[in-house]
C-alpha cells in the first residue's frame, strides 16, 4: 500500500501486512454499516419518528426559524413566552 497526500505526493511507500489487513477491515465495515442503514431507513419508523420529532418546524415559528426569518432576540422572545419545554426522550 502507497500513502499520498491529496496533490498524489508519496507520503508513505512501503507496503506492510497490517496495512492491507486495515484496508479489509475499513471496507467490510463500511459494507456493514451500509446494509444496517439501509435496514433502519427501509424496514424500521424511522422516518415517522423523525417527522414527529421535527414537526414544529413544518409551520409557524419553526417554519420562520427554519427558513432564516427569525433574529436571536425573535428566538428569546419566543422562549420567555413558552417557559420551559417538556422533555422528549431520546430513546424511542
Amino acid at each position: 500500500m502507497v500513502i499520498v497526500d491529496k496533490n498524489k505526493e508519496v507520503l508513505r511507500p512501503s507496503i506492510i501486512w497490517c496495512d492491507s489487513r486495515a484496508v479489509e477491515i475499513r471496507n467490510d465495515t463500511f459494507a456493514r454499516a451500509l446494509l444496517i442503514a439501509d435496514k433502519i431507513i427501509t424496514s424500521s419508523p424511522y422516518e415517522k419518528l423523525r417527522k414527529e420529532r421535527y414537526s414544529s418546524f413544518d409551520s409557524g415559528k419553526g417554519k420562520d426559524f427554519e427558513t432564516g426569518k427569525l433574529k436571536l432576540s425573535d428566538l428569546y422572545n419566543i422562549a420567555k413566552e413558552n417557559g420551559e419545554l417538556q422533555l422528549k426522550s431520546g430513546k424511542q
